[in-house]
């Protein structure tokens, strides 16, 4: 059981830098309730342009539909802990905040959350017109491809 003098903190932040934000990110001065983010996405670097390549669907990798598996907590009362917090100085105090970049479902938080759930589902693939360990030369069929989508300027 956790018991808190529920008194109002207030963060003081002298200053914030943020170069790069972004996908599903979370910025947050000040106390929260709660914080969720989920992305997915799909990285795909390919020889060949999109066009001529096809299209690539979410629906044929698991890892997108596979449900997420939260770690069960043990409970304070089952685990017989107790915990008193208070705050005698309820203020956050941070002087500068420089971030470069941060991305894919993070968080900048200063203050507290209640709960937060971030969640980052990316695949990351490579489709090349020929094998790389076999040749450096596409094969008759790709090379065919890959003059038929240079010439028509794609």
């Amino acid at each position: 059981m956790i018991d808190s003098d529920a008194s109002i903190r207030t963060s003081y932040i002298g200053s914030a830098e943020l170069i790069s934000i972004g996908l599903a990110s979370v910025i947050q001065f000040g106390d929260t309730g709660s914080v969720n983010a989920r992305v997915t996405g799909l990285a795909v670097q390919r020889q060949l342009d999109h066009r001529a390549g096809g299209e690539v669907d979410f629906a044929g990798y698991s890892l997108f539909v596979k449900p997420f598996n939260l770690v069960e907590e043990e409970s304070a009362e089952a685990a017989d802990v107790r915990t008193i917090r208070s705050n005698p100085c309820p203020a956050i105090q941070v002087g500068c905040v420089n971030v470069i970049a941060y991305s894919s479902a993070s968080v900048l938080l200063g203050g507290n959350a209640v709960e937060v759930n971030l969640e980052s589902r990316l695949k990351h693939f490579r489709q090349f017109a020929y094998a790389l360990t076999a040749s450096t030369e596409p094969t008759p069929e790709a090379a065919a491809l890959i003059q038929s989508t240079e010439t028509s300027g794609a």
